[in-house]
């Protein structure tokens, strides 16, 4: 069921694509109403949370880890990390 503007049911199949294209040409050619400086903005609005750097050793560790549970087929999703995991997040200030 197709409603006009004032809640009219259309029934003519040429009053209900005219319905269509007047609702979508409103739809996706309207004005945004988003905020415009916020928009300008947006990229000094982003996360500005530090994200520790790595180790080298860290990442070699995390792939020999990878590689062997891919080889083993038994890759577990550890919720919790292991006590090295543990300590380098507590090392890095997080919890």
């Amino acid at each position: 069921m197709v409603r006009d503007e004032n809640g009219r049911i259309l029934t003519e199949p040429t009053e209900v694509r005219e319905r269509r294209k007047r609702y979508f040409d409103k739809l996706y050619n309207d004005p945004c109403e988003a905020d415009e400086e916020y928009l300008e903005n947006i990229d000094e609005r982003k996360n500005f949370e530090a994200i520790p750097d790595l180790g080298e050793d860290e990442v070699e560790a995390a792939i020999r880890r990878l590689e062997a549970e891919k080889s083993s087929g038994t890759r577990q999703h550890h919720s919790r990390g292991t006590t090295s995991e543990n300590e380098w997040s507590r090392s890095k200030g997080h919890a």
